[in-house]
């Protein structure tokens, strides 16, 4: 019985592995790029500026030191819906739609203090259109700061490699 269900193991892996090249051989770019986020140097700034807004840097590392606005661009060109990127991608222009009506310059142009007051006007304000970019990149913020090496490890405590390896150590019991 175990030499049929091996034999049947066996002829599928070398089918698979025959398979293969053919199926990878249809591969274009443009099917592989179909998700791809563009986005333009000035949104980078953008958004490395909300995160830092979001988490600034103090005596601790910020969010925009450690890299998190990477990690949101990351999140959202390989795992977000088609609506949520759209969401993501007309936030930038909205948001700084409000900043020049508001204060007549750019996100980026702003002091931290005007960013860090319109930022929360916006998560106070349900009904305003870019209260639902801002939420999505909060929470990814929040995310990507936390799960950042520096964070785990300068504060949480993390350890790759928790205990210490003893080979030949005498089992008792």
């Amino acid at each position: 019985m175990k030499r049929r269900e091996t034999l049947k193991y066996l002829g599928l892996s070398i089918g698979s592995v025959i398979a293969l090249p053919a199926w990878a051989d249809g591969w274009r770019s443009t099917d592989l790029s179909n998700n791809a986020l563009k986005m333009s140097l000035e949104n980078e700034n953008i958004l490395a500026e909300i995160v830092e807004t979001i988490i600034p840097t103090t005596d601790t590392a910020g969010a925009k030191t450690l890299g998190v606005h990477q990690f949101i661009e990351k999140i959202v060109k390989d795992c977000l819906d088609k609506p949520s990127k759209e969401t993501f991608q007309q936030g930038f222009g909205l948001l700084d739609k409000q900043m020049k009506k508001v204060h007549g310059k750019s996100f980026v142009e702003c002091s931290p203090q005007q960013r860090t007051e319109a930022l929360q006007q916006i998560d106070k304000d349900k009904s305003n259109p870019i209260n639902k970019f801002y939420g999505l990149v909060k929470g990814l913020t929040i995310q990507g700061y936390l799960s950042s090496e520096y964070v785990m490890v300068n504060h949480y405590g993390y350890k790759m490699i928790p205990g210490k390896f003893e080979p030949c150590a005498p089992v008792n019991g």
